[in-house]
């Protein structure tokens, strides 16, 4: 059904503070979706484009949900993801890594 699964969400970190959740289903981040991610390039683009600024996040979630997100059909959720630096790693706190691996 998707695109990429986030393999690590880190605490207190932008992802975190989204919602995502690690074992997401990552469906559409920004305008970058299955179709067009580019060997994960795609992203990298929205994200270093976007730092300080809300991205769209889609995500496919199992039966839990956040109180963040925005039920949509089929267990899709939209979340609000705004990259920005943090006491961790990078801008974004989380990792992808292709899906199914």
């Amino acid at each position: 059904l998707g695109l990429l699964a986030d393999r690590e969400v880190l605490p207190d970190s932008p992802a975190a503070e989204a919602g995502l959740c690690t074992g997401d289903l990552l469906l559409r981040i920004g305008n970058v979706s299955a179709e067009n991610h580019r060997q994960l390039q795609g992203i990298a683009d929205v994200v270093r484009g976007s730092i300080g600024t809300p991205i769209d996040v889609q995500v496919q979630r199992g039966s839990s949900s956040s109180s963040e997100a925005v039920e949509g059909s089929s267990g899709v959720l939209v979340l609000q993801l705004t990259p920005h630096s943090w006491s961790g790693p990078g801008v974004l706190g989380c990792h992808f890594k292709p899906y199914p691996s």
